[in-house]
């Protein structure tokens, strides 16, 4: 089953934090993407860390896409693989 968070008042981070690659592995099963954000307040950051991103499937984007409209997007110690899309982008966008 998907995560889904939504927050209607961030302005500043969102931080997704995992205990290290291999110990902390977020996993589309082949069956869907595995994470999607988009920003919609202005310099709302994204960071990314710690984490592996395996198995997406999708039919634009696969492992990791994240759109943050003038923020900074980081994505630290982490391992993104075997994600698989049918028309744009496997692994990251």
């Amino acid at each position: 089953m998907p995560f889904t968070y939504e927050s209607t008042n961030t302005t500043s981070l969102l931080t997704i934090t995992g205990a290290g690659q291999g110990s902390s592995i977020l996993d589309g099963a082949g069956v869907s993407s595995v994470i999607s954000l988009t920003t919609q307040a202005n310099d709302a950051d994204v960071k990314v860390s710690q984490v592996t991103i395996q198995n997406g499937k999708g039919g634009a984007v696969a492992g990791l896409r994240i759109v943050a409209d003038h923020g900074k997007v980081a994505l630290e110690k982490s391992e993104i693989k075997n994600n698989i899309e049918g028309t744009s982008v496997g692994g990251v966008f």
